[in-house]
């Protein structure tokens, strides 16, 4: 599979690397190392947990759901 810089960024900000890695068949820790070779940034681990965690409490102080998670 090949994809441009552009595509693989698009990607890993989407998902960690831990579950978009088995795609590809490699690891979470090769991944990284493809993301550092061609200067991707990817967030670190249980960064998009803490994302999530955050938006749902936001979204309790002001008495809904977060759209963004809909």
């Amino acid at each position: 599979m090949q994809l441009t810089r552009l595509e693989l960024y698009t990607r890993v900000c989407k998902s960690p690397l831990s579950k978009l890695a088995p795609e590809f068949g490699i690891s979470g820790t090769a991944l990284a190392a493809i993301c550092k070779r061609y200067a991707i940034p990817y967030p670190g681990s249980g960064y998009l947990e803490d994302v999530v965690d955050i938006l749902l409490d936001e979204a309790e102080h002001v008495g809904g759901m977060c759209p963004l998670l809909l």
